[in-house]
């Protein structure tokens, strides 16, 4: 008779929830919730500094950084770029590859079509 506790074969491992358990998930959504509030003030920051700055394009990057931290750490500001991009599909198309996969994790929304 084997005995099945002391085989080689391995157990199956029940998969690993998304969902963040215990205090140090509960810190992981609140440091995701603030770094999107983050990027939510330096967007909305970048527009004065690139009116003050009209010969220097010193509020783009700051735009494009708030943007990025915006649209990476939460939902509703991902889906708030990819609306954007559908919406102007101008400005889709001269937004750099890299910078779309920085942005929103993915290509182009014309390439990306779903549904």
């Amino acid at each position: 008779m084997t005995d099945y506790r002391t085989t080689d074969i391995p157990r199956a491992r029940t998969p690993k929830s998304n969902f963040p358990t215990g205090l140090g998930g509960g810190v992981k959504i609140i440091f995701r919730q603030v770094l999107a509030l983050v990027g939510l003030f330096f967007v909305i920051l970048s527009v004065p500094i690139g009116f003050l700055t009209p010969f220097l394009p010193i509020g783009l990057p700051v735009g494009i950084f708030g943007a990025a931290l915006l649209a990476r750490n939460s939902v509703w500001g991902q889906q708030l770029i990819r609306s954007l991009l559908r919406r102007y599909p101008k400005l889709d198309k001269m937004t750099p590859e890299w910078l779309l996969k920085l942005i929103t994790g993915s290509g182009h929304a014309s390439e990306n079509k779903t549904g």
